[in-house]
């Protein structure tokens, strides 16, 4: 029998990478300028995180909102990146991708690809990456609540925290040990509300597209050194 996990051992990092547009204003760039150097900086990153043996990476991408009310030349700059480093983000055979968001909200030909991309990366045993493209925390519990409703576990029947966080976007993961928002913005944004109630949160004064392998490094070094309670 295996030994139970450490409250401090990191399986499952989520990272917001914010600052893209305030990057591209910095550097007088359009804000769709920043989006493309901002995530063409992910696959690093995962590559960054399987060096670290992390076993879960979410990536909040586009919020829900961003979606809804983003104008649209900057959205359409936002998919076409999404969809040009897919390829890269599965580079690694073994790695394997989720989407997390709600899919009504994106293009027919990106949730397609996302589709396909989770397909054939469903039997990766190694780190799974959650995109979190049009994600938002209320509507993910609102998914799980209405799944419920027509369910034995429904109103009346056994519900669990547990059995509620299985129907939730992210379910059969461990629950987030640690959020990175970059930036230096210090908001939630309504990402993972249920899953990372007890989670760590690490603040970097870094816009997304300057965010280093020393900054990385730095947000899980100051995780380490920090007494975990998980709400006790």
């Amino acid at each position: 029998m295996s030994e139970p996990l450490s409250p401090s051992a990191l399986r499952h990092l989520c990272i917001l990478p914010d600052g893209n547009r305030r990057w591209a204003r910095r550097h007088r760039l359009p804000p769709s300028e920043g989006h493309r150097h901002g995530f063409r900086r992910l696959p690093d990153v995962l590559t960054w995180c399987e060096e670290s043996g992390l076993d879960v990476v979410t990536l909040f991408m586009i919020s829900d909102r961003n979606a809804q009310h983003r104008s649209a030349p900057e959205l359409q700059v936002l998919y076409e990146t999404v969809s040009e480093i897919l390829p890269r983000l599965l580079a690694r055979p073994d790695r394997r991708l989720r989407h997390i968001g709600v899919a009504e909200l994106l293009p027919v030909p990106l949730v397609a690809e996302l589709r396909d991309a989770e397909r054939d990366s469903r039997a990766g045993a190694g780190m799974t990456v959650n995109l979190g493209l049009a994600y938002g925390g209320r509507a993910d519990i609102l998914a799980a609540v209405r799944s419920l409703a027509s369910s034995p576990e429904g109103p009346g029947g056994a519900l669990t925290e547990d059995s509620f966080g299985r129907r939730l976007s992210t379910g059969g993961q461990p629950d987030p040990d640690l959020v990175v928002r970059t930036s230096g913005e210090l908001r939630t944004s309504g990402f993972l509300p249920w899953q990372a109630v007890h989670a760590e949160w690490y603040f970097s004064p870094k816009m997304w597209p300057e965010f280093e392998r020393e900054d990385f490094d730095a947000a899980l070094l100051a995780y380490r050194e920090r007494d975990r309670r998980l709400g006790a």
